[in-house]
C-alpha cells in the first residue's frame, strides 16, 4: 500500500507552508492590536508634564493641544483642559504647596501676556491658581519665576487654573 502525499501543509496559491501563513497571521494580528493600543492611548489626557503638578487631572477633558516641540526638545507644548466640577480639584489646590492664588507673578504675567510670547492663547484670568515650575539650569529655586527674564532662554512648566470657567491651561516651554 502506497502512502498517500499530504498537502494540506502547502498552499499552492501562496507558495508557503502552514508555518509562514501562522507567522503572517501572528504578524498582522499584532499589528492591528499596537494601531489599536496607540489610538486608544492618545486619547487619554496623558500629557506628560501634568504628573508635575501634584494634582489628579485625569477626570479632564483635553480640548485643544498644540505642541511645537523639536527633536530638541525646543518649542512650547501648550493645552486647554475643561472639566464638569471644581470643587475638590480647588480644594486639592488650596492645600498644595506649590499651587498658588491669582494673580501671576509680575515675571509671569510679563511673559504671557507680554512681548515674550503673545501666540500663547491664554486668557486673562483673575479667579484662580497658578502652578510653576522652573526647569531652567541655572534655576536656584525651582518653584520661584524671580530669575525667568534674567536668562537668555526659557525652560518651565506652568499650569493655571480658571475657577469660573473650570478650565486648566498648562505649558511647558523650552528654548
Amino acid at each position: 500500500m502506497e502512502k498517500e502525499k499530504v498537502t494540506y501543509f502547502h498552499s499552492k496559491k501562496w507558495g508557503l507552508s502552514m508555518n509562514a501563513n501562522r507567522k503572517r497571521i501572528l504578524i498582522s494580528v499584532s499589528m492591528a492590536l499596537l494601531v489599536l493600543s496607540i489610538t486608544f492611548v492618545m486619547h487619554l489626557p496623558s500629557l506628560p508634564y501634568l504628573k508635575k503638578f501634584g494634582i489628579d487631572f485625569s477626570k479632564g477633558k483635553i480640548v485643544s493641544e498644540v505642541d511645537t516641540l523639536g527633536w530638541m526638545g525646543d518649542g512650547y507644548a501648550f493645552a486647554t483642559m475643561e472639566f464638569q466640577e471644581n470643587g475638590a480639584l480647588v480644594t486639592k489646590m488650596q492645600k498644595a504647596k506649590h499651587w498658588h492664588t491669582l494673580p501671576l507673578s509680575n515675571n509671569l504675567q510679563t511673559f504671557i501676556y507680554q512681548p515674550y510670547d503673545s501666540t500663547l492663547p491664554i486668557p486673562e484670568i483673575t479667579n484662580g491658581y497658578y502652578y510653576f515650575y522652573d526647569r531652567h539650569s541655572e534655576s536656584e529655586t525651582v518653584y520661584d519665576d524671580k530669575d525667568l527674564l534674567n536668562r537668555h532662554s526659557f525652560n518651565f512648566t506652568l499650569a493655571i487654573y480658571d475657577v469660573d470657567c473650570n478650565t486648566l491651561y498648562t505649558l511647558e516651554y523650552n528654548t
